[in-house]
């Protein structure tokens, strides 16, 4: 921790350059985890050549990794240093929202910029919010908290045991934002079409807007050329919280389309498909 801290004090420039090093290197040394980036891209884009998602594979470590070293950056330097490099698109959706004097459940996915993206598309936020997983290590836990408020003095985070508290925090006008986008295994409701295959999804997001009577806009993040990034909100969703189903497809539909536009871009290294429909071959 105390390594990760002093290149926290690098130039941005410096670590993303240490970024792409780092990603290529895990690439062949993290070698399980390459494998499941590999069956993920092979399982959602079958047409590819084997050298071409080996080649997206190794891309998305590096993305990964310069998500990683910028996330980092925050922890010694300003927000301003990563939010004057991104582009909001769709903000005023974000505006519209707010100005309703109710919460806003901003649901995105995990991209490779992770951590970062949720520095960047809650900086216009009034009283942002998060839904997490709490590290298995409580003193790297410690630091990415410590990290988090670095840049967010008024960021409320939320585990996974505190339900009840977020839709609070909702009712009262917060902005919270939830990936769901990953395999919860017994949490598993129904089966959704992800890039062609039968994805697990969960329909607490559902819940939550119906309980809370929030607004809910879908968010996507991506790094741009020259270290560049872009924030993506989408309209408000009318509708959302009365169809668990419908919800979950029109998330899931909302994400495939930003996978499809930057591949490279998206999280492969989680096993997304690991729950699989009774009779299905696995894919891992």
């Amino acid at each position: 921790m105390g390594i990760v801290y002093l290149f926290s004090l690098l130039p941005f420039q410096s670590k993303q350059a240490f970024g792409e090093w780092l990603g290529n290197r895990l690439y062949r040394v993290a070698k399980s985890r390459a494998k499941v980036a590999r069956q993920n891209l092979k399982a959602c884009f079958p047409d590819w050549s084997a050298e071409h998602t080996d080649e997206v594979a190794r891309q998305t470590f590096v993305e990964v990794s310069r998500g990683l070293m910028a996330s980092v950056h925050l922890w010694s330097h300003p927000l301003f240093d990563v939010t004057s490099r991104t582009d909001y698109v769709g903000l005023e959706h974000l505006q519209q929202a707010q100005a309703k004097g109710k919460g806003v459940l901003l649901i995105t996915a995990h991209y490779s910029l992770i951590e970062l993206g949720f520095h960047l598309f809650l900086a216009p936020a009034e009283r942002p919010g998060y839904m997490y997983r709490s590290n298995d290590h409580p003193v790297v836990d410690r630091m990415i908290e410590r990290g988090r408020r670095h840049s967010h003095d008024n960021m409320t985070g939320f585990d996974k045991f505190q339900g009840k508290e977020m839709v609070a925090f909702l009712k009262n006008g917060g902005q919270v934002a939830y990936a769901c986008d990953q395999d919860f295994n017994d949490k598993t409701k129904f089966f959704i079409p992800f890039l062609g295959v039968e994805a697990p999804c969960i329909d607490r997001p559902t819940h939550i807007a119906r309980e809370a009577a929030v607004s809910v806009i879908f968010v996507s993040f991506y790094r741009t050329k020259n270290n560049r990034y872009r924030v993506d909100y989408s309209p408000i969703q009318e509708g959302f919280g009365k169809d668990a189903e419908a919800d979950a497809r029109a998330w899931n539909q909302y994400i495939e389309k930003t996978v499809r536009d930057r591949p490279e871009q998206y999280f492969w290294l989680h096993k997304r498909f690991k729950t699989r429909p009774e009779g299905s071959a696995p894919i891992y």
